[in-house]
């Protein structure tokens, strides 16, 4: 597959969106906005651990706020370039974008022909629903969403994400396995999976959700026998109340945080090149 069609060919499973110190404007509620819509959204603080996330995480997209005092335009414009021109496919398979609150002309055409830049140069200096649509637009171009409408988390492995509930006079506490907005999928003993039955309504159970806990109801989808336990999914009702599904969309957000970036410092190396030198040294 050649590199355009890496880039521009939109996974089926959507993209992750990856915003490098965005500006005040862009975080928290740009980004709050697109989690509330389905995106997959990460911050990263520091730009010099940037290069290690993308690399692990191939075909994302990825905003650099170029405001960020710590480099000038052309030190922005080789670190982008280095990304845009890897001999890592994963790094290179990255669809990169500006964001800045500069306007002008001249550098908006600099970067726009100096880099590629298939998420664009997006000026940040408008209002907040003009900069959401405008980020918007570029994602759903690029296909950050694939043929996926909600964005799921894994919660096997954490112990604090729990259905507790009182069936036929007995609480069950079950092991939350993943969820999304419209749903989720438990775990259950093969004994007491016999309690459910396929499109009975399970109301006012507790899903806890580390130290938060929320009352809700949810209709029973599907019911998944396996060797050592029984798969339960179950979909939220649809008059979930607006406080629910905002807190469940912080958890997601939370919980794929921690499993894609974690301690950032700790996980990924920092990137020491100095790239207002490198820039000077580049003939293109």
């Amino acid at each position: 597959m050649s590199e355009t069609a890496t880039k521009k060919e939109n996974p089926v499973f959507g993209r992750k969106i990856f915003f490098i110190t965005p500006p005040p404007n862009v975080f928290p509620f740009v980004t709050n906005k697109l989690r509330e819509l389905e995106y997959e959204v990460y911050v990263i603080p520091n730009w010099r651990f940037a290069r290690e996330v993308l690399k692990k995480n191939p075909n994302s997209i990825c905003f650099i706020n170029i405001d960020e005092q710590s480099m000038s335009s052309k030190g922005w414009l080789s670190y982008i370039k280095s990304i845009n021109e890897d001999e890592d496919e994963n790094l290179k398979s990255t669809i990169m974008g500006v964001l800045s609150s500069r306007s002008r002309r001249t550098e908006r055409e600099l970067f726009l022909s100096k880099v590629t830049l298939d998420a664009g140069y997006i000026v940040t200096s408008v209002g907040n629903s003009e900069l959401v649509n405008s980020i918007q637009g570029v994602l759903d171009v690029n296909g950050a969403k694939g043929r996926r409408q909600y964005v799921r988390a894994n919660t096997s492995k954490n112990p604090t994400a729990q259905i507790i509930c009182e069936v036929n006079e007995n609480v069950l506490t079950m092991q939350l396995l993943d969820i999304s907005t419209v749903g989720f999928a438990c775990g259950v003993s093969n004994k007491e999976a016999n309690c459910f039955v396929k499109n009975a309504l399970l109301k006012n159970f507790t899903l806890r959700l580390e130290k938060r806990q929320i009352l809700s109801s949810a209709v029973v989808f599907a019911i998944k026998p396996g060797e050592t336990f029984t798969t339960l999914v179950l979909l939220f009702l649809p008059n979930q109340l607006p406080q629910n599904k905002i807190a469940i969309q912080e958890f997601i957000a939370k919980t794929l945080e921690q499993s894609t970036l974690g301690d950032i410092s700790k996980n990924f190396a920092e990137d020491r090149m100095d790239y207002e030198s490198l820039y000077n040294e580049d003939k293109a």
